[in-house]
Protein backbone atom coordinates (compact mmCIF):
# COMPACT_ATOMS: atom_id res chain seq x y z
CA UNK A 1 0.00 0.00 0.00
CA UNK A 2 2.62 2.12 1.00
CA UNK A 3 4.90 1.84 -2.81
CA UNK A 4 1.19 2.97 -3.92
CA UNK A 5 0.92 5.98 -2.21
CA UNK A 6 4.84 7.04 -3.16
CA UNK A 7 3.29 6.13 -6.98
CA UNK A 8 0.25 8.15 -6.72
CA UNK A 9 2.09 10.90 -5.01
CA UNK A 10 5.27 11.24 -7.43
CA UNK A 11 2.57 10.83 -10.35
CA UNK A 12 0.87 13.92 -9.29
CA UNK A 13 3.75 15.94 -8.46
CA UNK A 14 4.67 15.18 -12.54
CA UNK A 15 1.39 16.47 -13.64
CA UNK A 16 1.73 19.33 -11.51
CA UNK A 17 5.33 20.36 -12.67
CA UNK A 18 3.53 19.83 -16.49
CA UNK A 19 0.87 22.27 -15.49
CA UNK A 20 2.93 24.94 -14.00
CA UNK A 21 5.43 24.53 -17.29
CA UNK A 22 2.74 25.12 -19.70
CA UNK A 23 0.60 27.63 -17.61
CA UNK A 24 4.18 29.96 -18.08
CA UNK A 25 4.14 28.93 -21.78
CA UNK A 26 7.11 31.33 -23.52
CA UNK A 27 7.16 34.10 -21.00
CA UNK A 28 10.43 33.85 -19.08
CA UNK A 29 13.99 33.95 -19.76
CA UNK A 30 15.27 31.48 -22.18
CA UNK A 31 19.83 30.85 -23.25
CA UNK A 32 21.46 28.84 -25.51
CA UNK A 33 25.63 29.02 -24.98
CA UNK A 34 27.95 27.19 -27.25
CA UNK A 35 30.80 27.78 -25.13
CA UNK A 36 33.32 30.78 -25.61
CA UNK A 37 31.96 30.88 -29.42
CA UNK A 38 28.29 31.86 -28.74
CA UNK A 39 25.69 32.38 -27.09
CA UNK A 40 21.68 33.59 -27.37
CA UNK A 41 19.00 34.68 -24.98
CA UNK A 42 15.72 35.77 -25.15
CA UNK A 43 13.48 37.37 -22.75
CA UNK A 44 9.38 37.02 -22.91
CA UNK A 45 6.50 38.02 -21.78
CA UNK A 46 3.57 36.86 -23.46
CA UNK A 47 -0.01 38.02 -22.42
CA UNK A 48 -2.85 36.31 -23.61
CA UNK A 49 -1.84 34.84 -27.42
CA UNK A 50 0.71 37.65 -28.13
CA UNK A 51 4.19 37.39 -27.43
CA UNK A 52 6.82 40.03 -26.94
CA UNK A 53 10.54 40.37 -25.52
CA UNK A 54 14.25 40.78 -26.00
CA UNK A 55 17.60 39.11 -27.59
CA UNK A 56 21.28 38.98 -27.27
CA UNK A 57 22.92 37.55 -29.71
CA UNK A 58 26.83 37.02 -29.10
CA UNK A 59 28.77 35.42 -31.80
CA UNK A 60 31.82 35.10 -33.36
CA UNK A 61 33.39 34.76 -30.14
CA UNK A 62 32.44 37.58 -28.61
CA UNK A 63 33.33 39.76 -31.69
CA UNK A 64 29.63 40.19 -32.92
CA UNK A 65 27.23 41.72 -30.83
CA UNK A 66 23.36 41.61 -31.61
CA UNK A 67 21.66 43.03 -28.94
CA UNK A 68 18.25 44.30 -27.88
CA UNK A 69 17.89 44.67 -24.33
CA UNK A 70 15.00 45.81 -22.15
CA UNK A 71 15.09 49.38 -21.16
CA UNK A 72 16.80 50.72 -24.46
CA UNK A 73 13.98 50.35 -27.15
CA UNK A 74 10.70 48.89 -28.04
CA UNK A 75 10.67 45.04 -27.72
CA UNK A 76 12.68 43.54 -30.80
CA UNK A 77 10.70 40.14 -30.83
CA UNK A 78 6.62 40.64 -31.44
CA UNK A 79 4.25 38.14 -32.67
CA UNK A 80 0.92 35.58 -31.79
CA UNK A 81 0.77 32.29 -30.48
CA UNK A 82 -0.97 29.91 -32.94
CA UNK A 83 -1.73 26.61 -32.38
CA UNK A 84 1.09 26.00 -29.74
CA UNK A 85 4.00 27.86 -32.02
CA UNK A 86 5.06 31.24 -31.61
CA UNK A 87 4.98 32.80 -34.80
CA UNK A 88 7.42 36.28 -34.10
CA UNK A 89 8.69 39.19 -35.94
CA UNK A 90 12.43 40.14 -34.92
CA UNK A 91 14.54 43.41 -35.84
CA UNK A 92 18.52 43.24 -35.07
CA UNK A 93 19.96 45.70 -32.59
CA UNK A 94 22.92 45.19 -34.78
CA UNK A 95 21.22 46.73 -38.15
CA UNK A 96 17.97 47.19 -39.86
CA UNK A 97 17.70 43.92 -40.35
CA UNK A 98 14.55 42.13 -39.34
CA UNK A 99 12.64 38.62 -39.82
CA UNK A 100 10.20 36.17 -38.85
CA UNK A 101 11.08 33.27 -36.92
CA UNK A 102 8.84 30.18 -35.42
CA UNK A 103 9.19 29.14 -31.51
CA UNK A 104 7.94 26.27 -30.22
CA UNK A 105 7.95 24.55 -26.70
CA UNK A 106 8.88 20.90 -26.59
CA UNK A 107 9.98 19.46 -23.10
CA UNK A 108 10.44 22.68 -21.21
CA UNK A 109 12.81 23.42 -24.31
CA UNK A 110 12.16 26.55 -26.69
CA UNK A 111 12.90 25.91 -30.55
CA UNK A 112 13.68 28.89 -32.41
CA UNK A 113 13.75 28.85 -36.62
CA UNK A 114 14.15 31.50 -38.72
CA UNK A 115 11.68 31.10 -41.33
CA UNK A 116 12.88 34.52 -43.16
CA UNK A 117 15.25 37.41 -42.84
CA UNK A 118 16.81 40.19 -44.88
CA UNK A 119 19.75 42.06 -43.95
CA UNK A 120 22.76 41.62 -41.66
CA UNK A 121 22.22 40.17 -38.06
CA UNK A 122 23.77 37.67 -35.72
CA UNK A 123 20.64 36.09 -34.76
CA UNK A 124 21.01 31.98 -35.27
CA UNK A 125 19.28 30.28 -37.72
CA UNK A 126 18.10 27.46 -35.17
CA UNK A 127 18.74 26.93 -31.68
CA UNK A 128 17.30 24.95 -29.07
CA UNK A 129 17.17 27.18 -25.50
CA UNK A 130 16.69 26.50 -21.93
CA UNK A 131 14.82 28.58 -19.40
CA UNK A 132 16.61 30.07 -17.26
Amino acid sequence: MRSLLTTLFSLMLLIADASATEKRGFAGSWFFSAGNAASFSLKLTQTGDRIQGYHTAIAHRGNRIDAVIPGEGKPSITGDIVGGDAHIRFHSGYSDATGEATLTLKDNKLEWKITKSSGAHYLPSSSILHRQ
